[in-house]
């Protein structure tokens, strides 16, 4: 493969982030009925620690990953209802 730009770099984060984010809320959305989204936030929190270990493996930048982490997971809680099916009626 060749070496890539900063730029090339930024854009297949931006489509990784991107499919990420949407694959994970559309799985979470089409698990069925979640009564009080308590199987979403349980799922997010799970995430949230797996997320924070592998910052601490790693020894990345705890604040810009966590950081950047609450944003992911707050994109994906917002985007749940418009992802959900709708029930017919």
């Amino acid at each position: 493969m060749p070496e890539l730009s900063t730029d090339q770099l930024a854009a297949r984060l931006v489509v990784i982030e991107s499919i990420s984010v949407a694959s994970l809320g559309i799985m979470i959305a089409m698990a069925g009925p979640d009564p009080g989204k308590k199987r979403a936030v349980t799922t997010l929190d799970a995430i949230k620690v797996a997320a924070q270990r592998r910052l601490v493996e790693m020894r990345a930048d705890p604040k810009e990953g966590e950081t950047y982490l609450d944003d992911l997971l707050s994109e994906i809680s917002e985007n749940l209802g418009l992802l959900r099916p709708k029930d017919r009626q």
